[in-house]
């Protein structure tokens, strides 16, 4: 599969799937998402991390077509499996890369260095691989401006839900969850209006949209 260069897509609805599932990575082109995230960080124990790159590569290989956007999250910049997890993506090549708990412009702008660097390894032309963050934290949040312009190479942001309402609860004040990720979700609106950049909000996990 050849990397994207095509950013005007349609992002209405997005699949995540554990890269280690080999079942359920069979079924997820079929199942109507418009992008599926094929998944190296939580949904993969650590112990198949290994075996998760290399059938995230083989579902990417046998694509031709296919009118899906796939994108690959990693685990974390500082993870022991960053670095195992970027020359694998780039060599499986996804249509973009998303990189978890993105709490700094910094952060990004080192994983952009990085990504580079493995870019040149695999003798792919320099920035043929986009990025999405995942904003999963209040610190995340605050420097959201920032990190929406630290590199060309974004796309846009996500906002993960779940960590975001860990982060927000140890915290520690008086707003309730619920009224606190919604808080952080008009934030992250007004910065997009305000910076002309794009905010994806994957569904939450009850119908309410809290925590």
């Amino acid at each position: 599969m050849i990397p994207t260069r095509t950013t005007t897509r349609l992002r209405r609805s997005f699949l995540f799937v554990p890269g280690s599932e080999e079942r359920k990575l069979a079924k997820a082109a079929g199942l109507g998402a418009d992008a599926v995230i094929l998944d190296l960080e939580d949904g993969v124990a650590a112990a198949r991390k290994a075996e998760a790159r290399a059938q995230v590569r083989t579902v990417l290989q046998a694509q031709d077509g296919q009118e899906i956007e796939w994108l690959i999250r990693l685990n974390g910049f500082s993870t022991s499996y960053f670095e195992a997890d970027l020359e694998a993506s780039v060599r499986a090549g996804p249509d973009a890369l998303v990189i978890p708990k993105v709490n700094s412009p910094d952060m990004l702008l080192q994983v952009d260095a990085h990504l580079t660097e493995a870019e040149h390894a695999a003798a792919i032309p320099f920035g043929t691989f986009k990025l999405f963050a995942l904003i999963e934290s209040a610190q995340g949040i605050l420097y959201a401006p920032a990190i929406a312009t630290a590199t060309p190479r974004l796309l846009g942001l996500m906002l993960g839900h779940v960590d975001l309402c860990a982060d927000l609860d140890s915290v520690g004040n008086s707003v309730g969850a619920d009224e606190r990720l919604d808080a952080a979700k008009r934030d992250l609106d007004v910065f997009a209006r305000r910076g002309q950049f794009l905010v994806l909000s994957p569904p939450a996990k009850d119908k309410t949209g809290g925590c």
